[in-house]
């Protein structure tokens, strides 16, 4: 069986039983689950054991069981996958037990207020030692299970005032547990809830390797946007499950920011829709797949089991979806970026403003405001990639010096390494560009100008040529001082001369250039306009003038710029979807991009050029240190590769 950092296409299945629950495994059935593993032929599965409501669907004896189980649905997976040599892993939810805090009261994480909650444990408390390490080491021992997908852990996580919690505060720190209205104490407290969370999943992965040390575990979210940072806890492999709903863009974002992990990763895709459920077709699921195959990541795809049973009218779909991605398979899987743009992704902006642990709800919309950066450098068909905190502090000046641009959204903190190292490498030939009235505020000297911020909120208009942009943001008055003025942009209509403003900046800084754009681009992701999407462009082009992949008469096209094995993989994402149009909720139909004629930038002839997955030969022209070829059609995923 693969281990998982060798896995490349798996499928999830869970249902979360209650306590209600009856007819478990009565529909379930060893030929359903048989037919699923031979036509789908998936590296692993993931299959129910434990949901957020802390029931077990199979005869624990140290968990809670279902009241009713009418078949044995783990056996029959475990015996089925060992037969067709498919590792089998356990979906297991690790804070969230709700059935563990009813027969446990003392077990909950407790609100500032003193409310303890329904659904999250305290990590403090015993609940990790007497059922869920336990529980754990019985799924790997006794059931033979070869790992765990341990789910509502680090976003179920809450700032916990549990006595558990004050307790070890106290300890540790000799304080006292903070006041609701004393915000420094607050931010402090929420730090060492984190720093204690970490420590948690820590704790379980050291003791369940303890006992069986090819059992493998991943903690749902750990080491990705929501919870980003060096990866110091055992945990196996890196894993999450993006939106239902915005799903390309999801995993747009979420898969660049573990494209540069140092452990194996994937990402689940929903194989539904919420609010209505319905199924997702072959074709949109083949789109998200791209998108994660693309960065080099493993994939899998999750529908849920009806008391256990996985809806078999299904399985010729998914055996298609499979087929679609091992096509891919040997070009794509484990491959390397190669160095375009980056945007930075600040641990310590990211957990300045939060009022909770892991998830995304800053209040100056840090988070949103990347988003939407990311997302307009990718639609101007730059490669750009996501860079943590603790990767830019790695990098040397040489690693650093590959990227052509590194891009900044709207925060009001970054680590102070992070800032000296972007200054030096501006001073050695780099070009930086600070995106947000807070962000250019914080960066004033090194942009060249004076920047006074107003919270007030208001619609920037933007105009480059012929297009026109909106983006909302906050108002920022702008003085250039050593800086050069690159454009403006208007609050009216009728673009009355005294009621522009300073859109952009540059300033030359040694060698490189810092460029300021002072509307922030957060509302980009919701409300994409062409002008915004060129103006990036025409940013990053004050220095950088020539793209890596110049892909003609579409922004449809999405590059993300690979290597494997000696070979550069220029992968091209079709993005002529409905695909976040909340009122779409499946399609069937991607309409093909035809004709696309591609400039690649290449140090020496190539020997050949090549589509795949097709295999067909390219006919290209070298000149000027540049392939130049001609794809007949673009469909959802095709990656020339150059040799």
């Amino acid at each position: 069986m693969k281990k998982r950092k060798d896995s490349f296409f798996g499928m999830h299945f869970d249902f979360h039983a209650h306590n209600d629950q009856t007819g478990i495994g009565e529909f379930c059935d060893y030929d359903t689950i048989d037919e699923l593993l031979t036509k789908v032929k998936p590296d692993y599965i993931q299959c129910d054991t434990k949901g957020h409501q802390g029931i077990s669907s199979y005869p624990t004896n140290v968990g809670y069981r279902a009241p009713e189980m009418k078949g044995d649905i783990l056996k029959m997976w475990r015996e089925v996958t060992q037969k067709h040599d498919v590792a089998l892993y356990s979906h297991f939810s690790g804070v969230w037990d709700f059935e563990a805090i009813i027969r446990h009261p003392d077990w909950a994480a407790v609100k500032i207020d003193g409310t303890p909650e329904t659904r999250a444990t305290s990590v403090f408390c015993p609940y990790v030692d007497e059922l869920m390490i336990p529980q754990l080491i019985e799924l790997a021992k006794d059931w033979h299970i070869n790992g765990v997908w341990v789910d509502g852990d680090c976003w179920g996580a809450i700032v916990d005032f549990s006595h558990w919690a004050k307790e070890k505060y106290k300890k540790e720190t000799g304080l006292d547990a903070p006041s609701e209205d004393d915000e420094t104490g607050l931010k402090e407290y929420r730090d060492f809830c984190r720093r204690e969370f970490f420590e948690y999943v820590k704790h379980y992965c050291d003791e369940v390797h303890k006992v069986c040390p090819d059992f493998q575990v991943a903690s749902n979210w750990l080491y990705s946007s929501y919870s980003p940072g060096d990866e110091t806890i055992g945990v196996d492999f890196i894993s999450g499950d993006y939106a239902p709903t915005n799903s390309i863009n999801s995993a747009i974002f979420e898969g660049r920011a573990m494209q540069n992990s140092t452990k194996a990763w994937d990402l689940m895709c929903w194989g539904f829709t919420t609010n209505p459920y319905v199924s997702k077709e072959y074709e949109q699921l083949c789109a998200e797949a791209g998108e994660v195959i693309a960065l080099g990541g493993g994939f899998e795809v999750y529908n849920p089991q009806v008391a256990g049973t996985i809806e078999k009218h299904h399985i010729d779909k998914w055996a298609k979806l499979a087929e679609f991605c091992r096509a891919r398979e040997t070009t794509c899987h484990k491959a390397s970026p190669v160095h375009e743009g980056a945007v930075i992704l600040s641990q310590k902006a990211v957990y300045n403003h939060k009022t909770d642990l892991f998830r995304w709800n800053s209040k100056n919309n840090y988070g949103e405001d990347t988003h939407g950066l990311l997302f307009a450098i990718l639609d101007a068909g730059y490669s750009s990639e996501l860079l943590l905190s603790h990767q830019v502090m790695s990098m040397s000046k040489e690693e650093l010096s590959q990227y052509k641009f590194i891009a900044i959204g709207n925060l009001d903190i970054i680590e102070d390494e992070i800032k000296e190292k972007l200054i030096n490498y501006v001073k050695q030939g780099g070009e930086v560009i600070i995106c947000g009235p807070d962000s250019t505020k914080y960066f004033e000297k090194e942009l060249g100008v004076r920047v006074e911020v107003n919270d007030d909120k208001f619609e920037a208009k933007i105009k480059i040529k012929d297009k026109s942009g909106v983006l909302t943001t906050k108002t920022a008055k702008v003085t250039a001082e050593s800086a050069e003025i690159l454009d403006y942009y208007y609050t009216d209509r009728y673009e009355r001369e005294s009621d522009r403003k300073v859109l952009a900046t540059y300033n030359k800084y040694g060698k490189g250039t810092f460029v300021g754009i002072y509307p922030s681009y957060g509302s980009y992701q919701d409300a994409k306009t062409t002008g915004a999407r060129d103006y990036i462009e025409k940013a990053i082009s004050v220095q950088y003038k020539t793209k890596k992949v110049i892909v003609e008469n579409t922004h449809y096209a999405q590059v993300v710029l690979t290597t494997k094995n000696g070979v550069l993989n220029v992968n091209l994402l079709n993005h002529s979807t409905p695909h976040s149009n909340s009122r779409v909720s499946n399609f069937d139909e991607i309409l093909p991009i035809m004709d696309l004629k591609v400039s690649i930038e290449y140090p020496l002839k190539p020997r050949r050029v090549i589509e795949m997955p097709s295999g067909k030969e390219l006919e290209y022209e070298y000149k000027d240190g540049r392939v130049v070829t001609k794809l007949d059609k673009l469909e959802v995923h095709s990656i020339i590769t150059i040799e």
